[in-house]
């Protein structure tokens, strides 16, 4: 899989249920920091979402009948939210809690993919330099959905 990846593919329901959870983060400690912004943007960019705006309510975004690959995905993408603004708030932590246990996310799948999500970050660089936070995304994508071809 090439580096240049900009694209996350995945079904248009799971896109905007990823984007409904990575809200419930960016909004979990009740401060939006500017890399909060920029990183959901950057995920509706690579998810094929474009500009888009956030729907109030998903209330099967958490449903259990969906393979496990798409419910860490889940928990992988809000992860991903939490650190893309340098710092985990408590209460960013307790969504996250709340996330493994309403997802089914066992404790060591769950550490692989915080891991996960903050290998993808990091590719971005401190200030947001580097890679483009779009193809980040999609890599962080890929390395839950297809680990035989990740990049991280």
């Amino acid at each position: 899989m090439s580096s240049r990846l900009s694209f996350a593919p995945v079904a248009p329901e799971l896109a905007i249920d990823i984007l409904y959870v990575m809200g419930l983060a960016m909004h979990a400690d009740g401060v939006v920091e500017a890399g909060e912004r920029k990183a959901l943007d950057a995920a509706a960019r690579a998810l094929g979402l474009g500009s888009f705006t956030m729907p109030k309510e998903r209330p099967n975004a958490l449903r259990l009948d969906r393979p496990e690959s798409d419910r860490a995905l889940l928990f992988a993408s809000a992860v991903w939210m939490v650190v893309s603004d340098g710092h985990a708030e408590e209460k960013e932590r307790a969504l996250l809690m709340d996330l493994t246990l309403r997802l089914r996310i066992d404790e060591p799948t769950s550490r692989h993919l915080v891991k996960l999500a903050r290998e993808s970050f990091g590719i971005i660089g401190q200030e947001g330099h580097g890679r483009d936070w779009s193809v980040a995304f999609s890599m962080l994508v890929v390395a839950v959905q297809d680990p035989i071809h990740s990049e991280l």
